[in-house]
């Protein structure tokens, strides 16, 4: 190192330490950036991304709860709606709401077909009925892309999910609280990793 170098790094650290921290937060926000400056966050890739949704229930009417509590069926749904909406809506994914609920077999034929059709990159389903579990079997087995299944509790034991949660693609949550179901689509750009990449990411319940 020069003589003259030294001299300059001396200084440069004796002026260092008679700044504060604040003003050097001033200094630096001052300063204008680089012609050639590229923030790396406009280098994220921002794929768009599609899910399409359905709920599956029983033909009303029918009573759901467990001892002490009463499953209000309308005022759920229309929550849950709510909340995927703005789940969507805050990570940019096109979302294709059901117009009405599955209650039989025809109407879950109509759902995977038009699935198969749209080629979503995801289904989410919301469960409303233990019953329902032999249709998102069979979900899991044709739609062709991944799925997220949001079962309330009281609409799932083990038995319904011990299986279906650890296969290929499939993604189970079995919670009354609606973060839970958010697990199925991280936020951010790792959304891709869920609803497009390898099904075996989704190999998990919750």
């Amino acid at each position: 190192m020069s003589r003259r170098h030294c001299i300059q790094l001396l200084s440069t650290a004796a002026v260092s330490a008679g700044l504060s921290e604040p003003a050097w937060g001033a200094w630096f926000k001052a300063r204008k950036p680089a012609p050639d400056f590229v923030d790396p966050a406009t280098l994220r890739p921002k794929p768009k991304v599609r899910i399409d949704a359905a709920i599956l229930e029983m033909p009303r009417p029918y009573w759901l709860g467990w001892p002490g509590t009463t499953y209000d069926l309308d005022k759920h749904q229309k929550e849950y709606g709510s909340q995927l909406e703005q789940s969507c809506h805050k990570l940019g994914i096109d979302l294709n709401p059901a117009d009405k609920p599955v209650q039989d077999d025809a109407g879950l034929k109509a759902l995977i077909e038009g699935v198969r059709d749209r080629k979503p990159d995801g289904l989410y389903v919301l469960i409303q009925h233990m019953n329902c579990w032999s249709w998102v079997d069979r979900l899991s087995k044709e739609v062709g892309v991944p799925l997220i299944v949001f079962s309330p509790i009281g609409t799932s034991f083990t038995g319904h999910i011990a299986g279906i949660s650890r296969r290929s693609g499939v993604y189970v949550v079995s919670s009354l609280e609606w973060p839970a179901a958010c697990r199925g689509w991280p936020p951010h750009d790792t959304r891709q990793t869920m609803l497009r990449g390898k099904p075996d990411s989704l190999d998990t319940s919750g």
